[in-house]
């Protein structure tokens, strides 16, 4: 995917959301939805930064958090619940997933695990908005691909030693982002938002670096 905004901040606290997030809106963009993983700083700072945006949830982050609550509170002896809770979003219908979730959410009722029913039960409304949805998407699978680069590339070149030094290396980082080929020879982000590689002028994909990690 091609990042629209890229920055180093010391926390994922509040005020740091609402700082990238005013960012990003001072380069003009106006995103229609967000996708997050439900961390409550990035809830509240998308409401004041953004109150036109529709926040979605990551039903990957939700499974997982799922997971980790089933395996906490039974100690893996429900392998019933864990496959109930993997399939949990594997439809295109809404119908399907609330059918899927009640019988889930019985489970637990009968398990005596209110808690996990009344967290889950909290999100669905939003987790529901992207099932079956052509424009919507379902996962934050696309900036969670960019970590990853990031963090293979932070393996090999950090710790950095200083603000300036890291921001330095960041800027390096995306300059050879921008030109990464994906699995299966597929187009990198420069080829996916229309550039033909081999014609674009290096003092243009300069400036697109310098866009987006600044």
């Amino acid at each position: 995917r091609y990042p629209l905004h890229v920055n180093f901040y010391p926390s994922n606290n509040i005020n740091c959301c609402k700082c990238f997030l005013s960012e990003l809106k001072n380069k003009g963009y106006y995103p229609k939805s967000i996708i997050t993983d439900g961390w409550d700083a990035y809830i509240s700072s998308i409401k004041d930064i953004f109150p036109n945006a529709e926040h979605l949830l990551c039903h990957f982050h939700a499974v997982k958090r799922l997971f980790f609550r089933i395996k906490s509170a039974f100690h893996y002896t429900q392998a019933e619940l864990l496959e109930m809770a993997a399939k949990l979003f594997q439809s295109d219908y809404k119908k399907t997933v609330t059918s899927r979730f009640e019988k889930l959410t019985q489970k637990l009722r009968d398990l005596g695990s209110e808690q996990i029913i009344k967290s889950l039960k909290a999100k669905m409304p939003t987790l529901l908005k992207s099932v079956g949805s052509s424009w919507r998407p379902s996962t934050a699978n696309a900036a969670e691909s960019f970590f990853s680069h990031f963090e293979r590339f932070y393996r090999l070149k950090g710790p950095f030693p200083d603000e300036k030094s890291a921001r330095k290396h960041l800027q390096l980082f995306m300059l050879g982002y921008l030109f990464t080929i994906g699995a299966e020879s597929q187009p990198c982000p420069l080829e996916k938002i229309g550039y033909d590689v081999v014609q674009v002028p290096r003092p243009d994909i300069v400036a697109l670096k310098n866009r987006m990690a600044s």
